[in-house]
């Protein structure tokens, strides 16, 4: 009995030291526009703790504008994009994903497209790595194109969104600290370790950006969105044994 109280304080008292692992889109339009030299981006209208999200609208914005363009990002990161604003964990394996929401058929006319978004990471020797990803929806196009890396050296895979069972498209970014190796992972598909970094990754930080114009009435209310996930308890996908989230708990 004594060893059973034990081990139930042990875990009550595990379970009370975890945390949330959370990322926080917290700018404000007045702290963007500080660092922002283009007068028609904006905000994304609705902002919900990790995830931003907006509905297509029919035809132009207001003269003189011709786009409508939001983003998002920390505040932190927003004033000093130069390095990431959030630590990683320096050892093992740890992963976040990026869950999308967008239009599954091509638009009649106009164009939407997400760009840029993804993070930004300083290396502890002091060289950048990113994931970055693009997505254009158009009569003609309606694809995503991913790039794990930086420079010329950086891997690009281009996919198209596919029906899932809650509407959303999801990719995965893993990081092997140990072996300086980063892995993807799209829609449950695992396509391995895809990049060599040159040291292990210090920080990280994150910014979502997209604007659409010229949209017909029959488009027009779709709802466009993206989350972040950083937290172990909300990942969906299956990563390489002992992986963590970037706070340190085990998926």
């Amino acid at each position: 009995m004594k060893k059973l109280i034990i081990a139930i304080l042990t875990g009550l008292m595990s379970a009370s030291g975890w945390s949330a692992c959370t990322y926080n889109f917290d700018v404000t339009q007045a702290e963007f526009n500080t660092v922002n030299n283009n007068p028609d981006l904006e905000l994304f209208p609705n902002r919900t703790n990790q995830r931003l999200s907006f509905n297509l609208i029919a035809g132009n914005p207001p003269a003189p504008k011709t786009w409508y363009m939001y983003t998002g990002s920390s505040s932190a990161f927003a004033l000093d994009n130069s390095k990431g604003d959030k630590n990683v964990i320096s050892n093992g394996i740890f992963a976040f994903e990026y869950k999308l929401k967008v239009p599954i058929n091509n638009l009649t006319d106009g164009m939407l497209g997400i760009f840029p978004a993804g993070s930004l990471s300083k290396l502890q020797n002091g060289e950048q790595f990113d994931t970055a990803f693009y997505y254009v929806n158009s009569p003609l196009s309606n694809s995503f194109s991913l790039s794990i890396g930086y420079g010329p050296d950086a891997k690009v895979k281009t996919f198209s969104p596919i029906n899932t069972a809650d509407g959303y498209q999801r990719i995965g970014i893993y990081v092997n600290q140990n072996s300086k190796q980063a892995g993807l992972m799209i829609n449950g598909v695992n396509y391995g370790y895809l990049y060599n970094l040159t040291d292990k990754i210090q920080n990280i930080g994150y910014v979502f950006s997209a604007a659409f114009q010229k949209i017909k009435s029959s488009d027009a209310n779709q709802e466009v969105s993206f989350e972040l996930v950083t937290d172990a308890t909300k990942m969906t996908q299956t990563y390489p044994t002992g992986t963590k989230d970037i706070c340190g708990n085990t998926i």
